[in-house]
């Protein structure tokens, strides 16, 4: 388990070492084996990253991963303006992406492209096992994840942060892009990501010739001021939400009454809603569109257009707060429960499907509703929409 290293002022015909780097990453990437590591130093890089089974190795196993990451404590940016797709992930397994900033490309909006990074791509060349960390994304296309004869499954997106993607930009593309789409993708997780400022949903969950994703997870993120929905459940079964902060989507003009916060429609199966706290979405801020067994248990929703709409089948609700949580400041994001939170002590107990809150603080019993459990303190990362709507 070797580490290799590139830096902007290395040269290709070096050995790679710390002292003498690689200039390109795809020189570097020729030098590695199974579970070994390549930490790119900081810079801008202009080139496309492409990790696809014979460029990168697949590791061994989930303890002896292949990684590509940019040094810690340095900021690494991969510039494609000039590539299609700035990174590219697909016929791998066992792989860490971690630690860079990514920008540029010439595609569109993961709704309608391939994205600024790509997974499996419909290509049947499936991933598993890979894990994407601490990635920044933005001004560029969205990320795009799916599958068509491959399978991509035991994904892993942790800490990302993607905003301002499929907007127009220079050379004539204009997408109503996702921040976040994944179809075709089982048993993996979204946790501890912030997505805003796309143009369309920031993760949007659908399927393609009938192949849906299932058992996904997406927990303890930020979804917010996202042109359509922070999240979309609309096809596959048994794909959890819970601890997650929804508000001040559907910012978009061209969104009309298809924006909000939560949704799930196009044949969800068993899907859930658990603990989120979902504010002040121009739209429906829970909407069981259509679906079967869905649960939405423990959610606050308040200062949306509507706050919540069942139209599904088998639907399992209640409790949740359908009203004022006396947020310690929500125009700040600060959803914290005051003292006097009508969502103290009112919930279900869900131990037996996650044990913690948004920043996984223990629950005791009776739960509160939302989000966060009465007591922490947090200061906000990013700030809610400065003018609040009320309906």
């Amino acid at each position: 388990m070797a580490t290799y290293y590139v830096a902007t002022t290395g040269n290709n015909g070096n050995a790679g070492t710390i002292s003498s780097p690689r200039r390109d990453i795809a020189s570097g990437q020729t030098l590695l084996s199974s579970a070994d590591t390549l930490l790119i130093r900081g810079g801008t890089y202009h080139e496309a990253v492409v990790a696809i089974s014979g460029s990168v190795p697949n590791g061994a196993d989930d303890a002896n991963h292949t990684v590509i990451a940019g040094y810690p404590g340095e900021t690494v940016t991969i510039d494609g303006a000039t590539a299609d797709q700035p990174l590219t992930v697909h016929s791998c397994a066992y792989v860490t992406i971690d630690n860079l900033t990514i920008v540029g490309g010439q595609d569109g909006g993961a709704g309608t492209a391939e994205g600024a990074l790509g997974v499996g791509q419909r290509l049947g060349l499936g991933v598993h096992h890979l894990l994407l960390s601490n990635l920044i994304v933005h001004h560029t296309g969205g990320i795009f994840i799916a599958a068509d004869v491959g399978d991509n499954h035991h994904l892993t997106l942790r800490g990302l942060t993607v905003y301002h993607t499929g907007y127009p930009w220079p050379g004539g593309f204009t997408p109503h892009g996702h921040s976040i789409y994944v179809e075709h993708c089982d048993d993996s997780i979204i946790e501890d990501c912030e997505v805003y400022d796309t143009d369309s949903h920031g993760i949007h969950v659908f399927s393609q010739s009938g192949l849906g994703t299932n058992r996904l997870t997406v927990r303890r993120c930020k979804l917010h001021d996202n042109g359509s929905f922070g999240l979309l459940f609309s096809s596959g079964s048994n794909n959890v939400a819970y601890n997650n902060l929804v508000y001040g989507n559907g910012i978009a003009s061209w969104a009309g009454g298809g924006a909000g916060g939560m949704r799930t429609y196009d044949g969800a199966i068993d899907c859930a809603f658990y603990n989120n706290s979902v504010y002040n979405n121009l739209g429906i801020g829970i909407w069981v569109q259509n679906g079967d067994g869905i649960f939405v248990k423990n959610n606050i929703g308040y200062l949306n257009s509507s706050n919540f709409v069942n139209a599904g089948s088998n639907s399992v609700i209640d409790p949740n707060l359908w009203g004022d949580p006396a947020f310690t400041n929500g125009p700040g994001a600060d959803f914290t429960l005051q003292s006097s939170s009508a969502a103290r002590n009112a919930g279900v107990d869900l131990s037996g499907i996650f044990p913690g809150d948004y920043l996984q603080q223990v629950r005791s019993t009776p739960w509160d509703i939302g989000a966060y459990r009465y007591g922490v303190v947090v200061p906000p990362a990013s700030t809610a929409r400065s003018q609040v709507f009320i309906f």
